[in-house]
């Protein structure tokens, strides 16, 4: 349904509940609606879809959103894109490794935090590229070019 218009679904159908089917309508609520809420809601698609694109989904904003977004706010965002697996930006300076607390400033603006014990000790390094891998329930682990080891990070900017 994501891939047509508003307006093509609603001209065929400008009744919300024939729209989106029985199932649909109970499943999501919008049976709790009233019919001008209802209306509202098809205008409001119809505004959002005019395009026909999927405005929910944008690549550039997904990476951006990386690691940012807190548990509840990437289950309601899945339903409408998918997070990359794994980014990679440049350490910004120097890189001698991390020590339990260290601050990851990346070259795409994004600043991340180590979040458990552990050390990794390398020659000093200008700019080395990073990759931060999505985990599971939410955890992310950040590791740098040319070494097997990785650390857990979160997101602070």
């Amino acid at each position: 349904m994501l891939f047509c218009t508003a307006e093509s679904l609603f001209a065929e159908h400008p009744d919300l509940k024939e729209a989106v089917g029985d199932d649909l309508f109970s499943r999501a609520g919008l049976n709790k609606l009233s019919t001008v809420e209802q209306e509202i809601l098809v205008e409001g698609l119809s505004r959002i879809f005019e395009n026909g694109e999927n405005p929910f989904f944008d690549p550039e904003k997904s990476e951006k959103r990386f690691g940012f977004a807190n548990l509840l706010t990437r289950r309601a965002t899945n339903a409408f894109e998918s997070e990359p697996e794994s980014i990679q930006s440049r350490f910004v300076g120097e890189f001698r490794g991390w020590e339990g607390s260290t601050r990851f400033v990346l070259e795409n603006g994004q600043v991340w935090i180590q979040s458990e014990k552990g050390t990794l000790y390398i020659p000093k390094k200008t700019n080395p590229l990073m990759t931060i891998k999505k985990g599971v329930l939410g955890v992310y682990f950040i590791s740098v070019e040319g070494y097997k080891k990785r650390t857990k990070v979160k997101r602070i900017k």
